[in-house]
């Protein structure tokens, strides 16, 4: 009996112990596991900074358009400013002239920032320089009408 106890001690502490270690291919599949979850966290990450990427080159283009009908716009107000100029220009009395010249000046110094436009990159430099601009166009028409009078 005292054998039979004995060998079945042996036997479980065996049992034991080969239970608690790992078969090389248990570490295998182990390792596998987790090289396959660093690959699937790895793999979001860069679909993540793609999207990131893909809304910035979206931003970009938005801002791109944006900019090119904002331009256009002021070109198209600009060149209705030089007509009124060169009317007031042609007008024979001296003080017309002397306005005509300085209106003038102030358009092209508003036609000088406009051409900036293609250096901004950013959406808050763009709305800076569009503020700038658009105050600038509105007071030379108002300055265009009021020396037409």
């Amino acid at each position: 009996m005292r054998v039979m106890t004995i060998g079945c001690s042996m036997i479980a502490a065996l049992l034991g112990t080969a239970a608690c270690k790992k078969t090389d291919s248990e570490k295998a599949a182990t390792e596998m596991r987790k090289a396959g979850e660093r690959i699937e966290k790895e793999g979001k990450d860069v679909q993540q900074e793609l999207g990131e990427k893909k809304r910035d080159l979206s931003e970009q283009a938005d801002l791109g358009t944006v900019k090119a009908k904002f331009q256009a716009d002021m070109k198209l107000r600009l060149g209705q400013i030089d007509m009124a100029i060169t009317e007031l220009e042609a007008k024979p009395e001296p003080e017309a002239k002397e306005r005509a010249t300085a209106l003038r000046v102030r358009r092209d110094e508003v036609q000088r920032k406009l051409d900036t436009i293609g250096d901004l990159s950013s959406q808050a430099g763009f709305d800076e320089l569009k503020k700038d601009v658009t105050e600038g166009v509105d007071k030379l028409e108002q300055d265009v009408k009021d020396a037409r009078k």
